[in-house]
């Protein structure tokens, strides 16, 4: 449960740090109403949310079929390929090399020090 908000936030935070230069373009070039002040950031980012759903639902209604076949079939094919076989020896090849490699250059720096 954790793992999943996290993974949410996450995303929402990037797609939030994406939308904020549209945001701010959308609201500094419609000007509603006889005083001509900008348009609410709030009110920009409806905008900016109609925008996007259209092409979104009209690329949903002509490719829904292949989504769906990726998401219910080939991703889950996918994660089983990549982890299913357990297989965690080149794994830990690397990190022991990782490992060996840290410790000779930290030895390498503390005998440096010394001098």
């Amino acid at each position: 449960m954790i793992k999943g908000g996290s993974v949410l936030l996450l995303l929402s935070m990037f797609f939030a740090y994406l939308l904020a230069p549209a945001v701010d373009m959308v609201s500094r070039s419609i000007r509603p109403g006889p005083r001509g002040r900008p348009l609410s950031r709030g009110a920009s980012l409806a905008v900016i949310y109609v925008l996007l759903s259209v092409p979104i639902g009209l690329a949903w209604r002509f490719a829904s079929e292949p989504i769906v076949h990726w998401v219910k079939v080939t991703a889950p094919d996918t994660v089983d390929h990549l982890f299913g076989n357990r297989d965690y020896e080149a794994i830990d090849r690397l990190i022991a090399a990782a490992r060996s490699t840290i410790h000779a250059g930290v030895a390498q720096a503390v005998h440096r020090s010394r001098i």
